[in-house]
């Protein structure tokens, strides 16, 4: 399975993709994983699964502004 269709899984399930490797999966979720996330993730991949927790008061989310017009 390739990077975009990782994160879209993770996506599907509110998680985030940090990275993925050979062996690894590493998913970042607020809270607590779902067990859909994780059997979605195993049954994709077949890898190890590792995920980050937060709380979601303790997380900040920055706005990115998208420049359409890149010189």
């Amino acid at each position: 399975m390739n990077i975009p269709q990782l994160t879209a899984l993770c996506l599907r399930y509110q998680g985030v993709l940090l990275d993925a490797s050979e062996e690894v999966v590493h998913v970042a979720v607020v809270d607590a994983p779902s067990h859909e996330l994780l059997d979605a993730l195993h049954f994709a991949t077949t890898k190890r699964i590792e995920i980050t927790c937060g709380r979601a008061n303790k997380w900040k989310v920055t706005p990115v502004a998208h420049n359409r017009h890149c010189p």
